[in-house]
């Protein structure tokens, strides 16, 4: 699946970025979706933490993946802000979202059943998953 071009693009400036430069980045952009509002302030608290939960790391090719997803995550958080202010696009979401969470719900359910039929000593059955394509 091929990357948006401004998608591949802001990923690739974020390659070549320092994380001293990276993270000043992410403070900038978080001081300009929420400035000094509570959603502001816990949005720089948690790249703070962010940034020094993984400031030991030394391995490069780690440390460019952090990068990366430091990257997506700010994206998707501006492509969630942005979304939902299109009603159309904040409908999709939406129904996205409810979607996910009820799959999530699903599983956990079948989870939970298998488990309590494996400590029952029932017989444990493989079960199927049938995909639409």
């Amino acid at each position: 699946m091929a990357l948006p071009s401004a998608h591949a693009a802001t990923l690739k400036n974020v390659a070549g970025k320092s994380s001293v430069q990276l993270y000043r980045d992410c403070l900038r952009v978080a001081d300009h979706i929420a400035s000094k509002s509570p959603k502001g302030i816990a949005l720089r608290k948690m790249l703070r933490s962010e940034f020094k939960k993984n400031a030991a790391v030394d391995d490069a090719k780690q440390v460019e993946q952090l990068k990366m997803n430091a990257a997506r995550g700010l994206a998707n958080y501006l492509l969630y802000e942005s979304g939902s202010k299109e009603p159309k696009i904040r409908a999709r979401m939406n129904k996205t979202t409810s979607d996910m969470i009820k799959q999530c719900m699903d599983n956990a359910k079948r989870e939970r059943e298998r488990k309590e039929k494996a400590e029952r000593g029932e017989g444990a059955e493989l079960e199927h998953f049938h995909v639409k394509i």
